[in-house]
């Protein structure tokens, strides 16, 4: 269960509002097509970030279908846009392993000397995919998010960073009065 954070204000600034210590996990998932229903997870990448300091990143191929002797293919435009091939995750571990074993522990290492009481989870337009595919992977793997983490659910939060970009962007133009951005696809906003 998520907690969805708004954007009127930066999830940070949101954050500094009381003395509840929060870690952010910026994340980015890459899969098989653009289903929510049946596509799956082929690469998780992640930066653990607390107090304004990068404790770690984290980023893992994953094989779908947890290692089938035919797993689920990538799709001809996921592929493209990716540059992932079915070729390359053949012999990747599962999610319930890259989860379990290796994601976890990551994220156990890089905040071993820190508190946190709660925890937002960050990504770009995460609340309409992103969200949507871990957590059905995750209980597809018989566990939860928040307790995996190691919060309670109340202290989940979900951040779509693509509803700040759009507020920010929207309101912003040069000095001739041309907006900044064409669009607010990714890689438009970082450049």
């Amino acid at each position: 269960m998520w907690i969805r954070i708004y954007a009127t204000h930066s999830c940070a600034a949101l954050f500094r509002m009381d003395d509840t210590a929060t870690l952010f996990i910026f994340y980015d998932l890459e899969t098989t097509g653009r289903s929510t229903k049946k596509d799956r997870i082929v690469q998780i990448a992640a930066s653990f970030v607390f107090e304004n300091e990068a404790l770690a990143t984290f980023s893992s191929y994953v094989c779908p279908d947890g290692g089938l002797r035919k797993p689920r293919s990538m799709a001809p435009g996921a592929a493209r846009v990716t540059g992932i091939r079915d070729k390359l995750l053949l012999d990747k571990p599962s999610f319930n392993v890259v989860w379990t074993h290796r994601f976890l522990p990551a994220l156990k290492e890089a905040t071993k000397h820190v508190t946190f009481d709660r925890i937002c989870c960050a990504g770009y337009n995460n609340w309409r995919f992103d969200d949507v595919i871990l957590t059905r992977e995750i209980a597809g793997c018989g566990r939860c998010i928040a307790s995996d983490l190691g919060v309670a659910s109340e202290g989940m939060f979900s951040w779509d960073v693509f509803k700040d970009a759009k507020l920010f962007f929207n309101k912003r133009t040069d000095a001739q009065g041309n907006k900044l951005v064409s669009n607010h696809r990714l890689g438009t906003v970082y450049e």
